[in-house]
């Protein structure tokens, strides 16, 4: 008989921001395989500095920041994220206060080789953005769309819309974050009420449904196979 596992708890990213006084102080979110999705308060600016082993993911929460780079600069608001290429130098700046999402590695014991392909590139090689709102303007109710890859993980763009059918990855967790209106996930262990700004992780081998009232956006961190 398999143990019993204990029920999923969320964690809203407004609440851990809000525990953050200090320019660029940050706080874990949720834990992934060896990778971390954590938020950072935007404010000021920070040195150049690059990450030889690891690309970056900037996601937007509140406020508004200029990701300054060798490729470039683009400017980020709620919604719109980018990826910074592992060996890129590059900062971040905001003049005012801003909540911002990093999703990275956090052990860099395995390290990987080889180029990463960045769906995020702009066509002539600068660094490029995705506005999520746009991205989901025409997309199928629950029909995936792949936003960008940061290592071997792959972010996708969900449009929640009545019930889905169940989903099950026997080898992997995923981290699912409500990125517009309310949806509700449903497990073994129960039910969970996803509002704007709440992150969950799926461990495993656990079948999920989800269902939504109104249109909603989910987005999604799962392994890139």
């Amino acid at each position: 008989m398999k143990p019993e596992r204990p029920a999923l708890e969320k964690v809203h990213i407004g609440r851990k921001a809000r525990e953050l006084k200090d320019a660029y102080s940050g706080a874990a979110l949720a834990p992934i395989d060896d990778y971390m999705l954590s938020v950072f308060i935007c404010e000021g600016s920070v040195a150049w500095h690059r990450h030889f082993d690891e690309d970056e993911l900037f996601l937007v929460y509140t406020g508004a920041i200029t990701v300054e780079s060798e490729l470039g600069p683009v400017f980020l608001r709620p919604g719109e994220v980018t990826v910074v290429p592992k060996g890129v130098g590059h900062r971040s700046a905001s003049p005012m206060r801003s909540e911002v999402l990093l999703f990275q590695q956090r052990l860099l014991a395995d390290r990987h080789n080889g180029d990463r392909k960045l769906y995020a590139m702009g066509e002539d090689g600068t660094l490029g953005k995705v506005n999520l709102y746009a991205a989901a303007m025409n997309l199928a109710v629950y029909v995936p769309k792949r936003v960008v890859s940061v290592g071997h993980f792959v972010l996708n763009l969900t449009v929640c819309q009545g019930p889905s059918g169940q989903r099950l990855d026997p080898k992997h967790s995923t981290l699912l974050l409500a990125q517009q209106g309310e949806m509700k996930l449903s497990t073994e262990q129960g039910d969970l009420d996803l509002f704007v700004g709440d992150i969950v992780v799926i461990p495993r081998e656990v079948p999920f449904t989800l269902s939504a009232a109104k249109r909603s956006l989910l987005l999604e961190f799962s392994h890139d196979e």
